[in-house]
């Protein structure tokens, strides 16, 4: 019995390496989707803050306050 306890503890710290990297390797790419959507969220807001500018007026400060609550409702979805 404990010559098969012995090969399933190989077996499992074989397998766990490999988990271990797998995992880190899923993690840095989960990570690198955040990064690149909070990017791409922060240039939409940008982008309809400079629209805004360029307009000015209740047009602006409507688009204004519109673009920070699809920002925040974005930052919330990410943070999920």
């Amino acid at each position: 019995m404990s010559q098969y306890q012995s090969k399933v503890d190989v077996a499992m710290s074989g397998a766990s390496g490999s988990v271990s990297s797998n995992a880190k390797t899923i993690n840095s790419a989960f990570s690198g989707m955040i990064t690149s959507a909070q990017k791409a969220s922060k240039a939409q807001k940008k982008a309809a803050d400079d629209v805004a500018k360029a307009i000015g007026g209740e047009a602006a400060a409507a688009l204004e306050e519109e673009a920070g609550k699809e920002e925040t409702t974005r930052n919330k979805e990410m943070r999920r």
